[in-house]
């Protein structure tokens, strides 16, 4: 049994509001049933000294049903941050613009590896194979911005995707910027770290049994997108970090019906 306290001056309020139900009475307290429930679910009483709305037990499971574990759904998801390890800034700054900005989840459900490797192929997925910026005169991308001493004047050459390829929502339509080779190796560790810590699983492609296969990264280090400053999305506006160049200039997606990466920066 569920019962649920509610202030005295909004108890005759309530009262009076069910006026969708059938009232009667039985020693000096009157009950409320609502006649479209198959079942006599719940009272209240409404009597001077008593503020408690009741819910009584149902044998009919499916009127109520519990709150699904942590993980279980995509509105329950295991919420956990990330260790910034250094160049994997980079990495994680692409994903709070294509969060932000483009309207990729901040939820994320993980896949199998079999999966998460079709997501980054070509027919499938979102062609970060192809190493588009490895290639970029090759696959018709633009010119890379300059080499920083922040990443020690490494190229900007490994594909950054996101949502993740690892996910669900990875794969077609993710969106692809050039970041170094260390900044990719340096997020794997605290994505790793993630999933083991808090026991996340890959979505059961056979059983479809999605337990424990959401998640969502809290980011405290993105203050644009955890304030939701839409500004930053305006394409007069510059958001420069430590690597000297703004990912948002240098965003791509795979177009599968032209076979060609596009640009959808600002």
């Amino acid at each position: 049994m569920y019962i649920h306290q509610i202030p005295q001056r909004k108890r005759l309020e309530s009262c009076r509001q069910l006026e969708y139900t059938r009232s009667y009475t039985h020693s000096n307290l009157t009950f409320y049933r609502d006649e479209s429930l198959p079942h006599f679910i719940a009272a209240l009483l409404c009597v001077s000294g008593f503020h408690h709305v009741i819910a009584l037990p149902v044998t009919d499971s499916s009127v109520l049903q519990p709150r699904s574990n942590i993980g279980d759904t995509k509105n329950n998801p295991i919420r956990a941050e990330v260790e910034i390890r250094g160049e994997d800034a980079l990495s994680y700054d692409v994903d709070c613009w294509a969060m932000l900005c483009n309207g990729k989840p901040a939820v994320m459900q993980k896949v199998s590896q079999r999966t998460a490797d079709k997501n980054r192929q070509v027919k499938f997925g979102s062609a970060a194979k192809k190493q588009p910026f490895a290639n970029r005169a090759k696959y018709g991308i633009q010119a890379s911005p300059a080499t920083s001493a922040w990443a020690d004047h490494q190229p900007w050459k490994s594909a950054e995707e996101f949502t993740f390829a690892s996910t669900a929502d990875g794969g077609k339509n993710a969106i692809l910027v050039g970041v170094t080779d260390n900044s990719q190796e340096e997020q794997k560790h605290p994505l790793h770290t993630l999933y083991h810590a808090n026991q996340t699983r890959a979505y059961n492609e056979t059983s479809k049994s999605s337990v424990r296969s959401w998640f969502e990264i809290t980011r405290p280090y993105c203050k644009a997108y955890n304030a939701k400053d839409m500004k930053v999305c305006s394409a007069s506006t510059k958001v420069i970090g430590n690597w000297e160049f703004d990912v948002a200039e240098y965003a791509h997606i795979y177009n599968h019906l032209k076979k060609k990466f596009e640009y959808v920066g600002r």
